[in-house]
């Protein structure tokens, strides 16, 4: 399994703290939260692999993402560090820690469980009409969200999907998320995180009231791999719960690695 170089941001000094995004998500969206971090914090956030400006690669699996990770902080000199990772970039921030604990010093995971997610033919269908509608052949953001709109009803879904947009040398407009490798990929992105020993360093579960991406059936799963954590909920939040709740998620995160 070969790593990728990733692209990143770095904002602060001082006790690192690595983000990871979710899936169809970029290092940009977590940009307000990881500057308001980094008056305590060196904060890193990088692009996964097959999102935002990372490299490609037809290899889309949690291990390759872990490997990624341990590149980039071999890569920038980094003994440990603090873990905060949103959704697919929760469960790849769990291996990471599960596998290599004496790195990661505080774990903190966004609206994720480790368990097997069995349906995903929502995501399945965001990125089927991602590839029907083929940004080249539209001349601004707003054409394309009208096209995207009969496939993809949900304001909110839709803007965040079309954030992946850019445009190529040439200014046409193009997605910028490795789709085909996704949509090979997704069952193993759904499948559950395990491990042979349990990450026995502190770790904080923040769920969103509205999502049901962690329920009460997951508490006995969780206490089993991260002995030592804490499931709090934030109100009013969805799945994207650090967007929705941006100020009460940011205190959460600090209580938590100040404590």
């Amino acid at each position: 399994m070969s790593a990728v170089k990733l692209h990143f941001y770095r904002f602060g000094t001082g006790d690192p703290l690595i983000i990871l995004h979710g899936l169809f998500g970029t290092a940009d969206n977590w940009i307000k939260i990881s500057r308001d971090l980094a008056n305590k914090y060196m904060v890193i956030v990088p692009d996964l692999r097959n999102h935002g400006r990372s490299p490609h690669s037809s290899e889309f699996t949690y291990q390759s993402m872990v490997s990624d990770i341990l590149e980039l902080v071999k890569q920038e000199n980094i003994d440990s560090f603090h873990l905060l990772g949103h959704s697919m970039g929760g469960k790849t921030a769990m291996m990471l820690a599960l596998n290599n604990p004496q790195l990661v010093k505080k774990l903190v995971i966004a609206d994720i469980a480790p368990r097997l997610y069995i349906d995903h033919n929502e995501h399945s269908k965001y990125i089927e009409a991602m590839l029907l509608v083929d940004p080249s052949n539209y001349k601004t953001r707003g054409e394309i969200d009208i096209a995207l709109r009969q496939y993809i009803p949900n304001d909110s879904i839709r803007l965040f999907l079309l954030k992946n947009l850019h445009r190529d040398q040439n200014q046409r407009l193009e997605w910028r998320i490795n789709l085909s490798a996704l949509s090979k990929s997704l069952p193993g992105i759904m499948e559950a995180i395990t491990a042979d020993y349990p990450f026995s360093n502190p770790t904080l579960f923040l769920a969103g009231e509205q999502s049901n991406y962690i329920s009460s059936l997951d508490q006995d799963d969780i206490f089993e791999l991260f002995p030592n954590a804490t499931i709090q909920t934030i109100p009013e939040a969805g799945h994207w719960l650090h967007a929705d709740q941006p100020e009460l998620f940011l205190q959460r995160v600090q209580e938590f690695l100040t404590r």
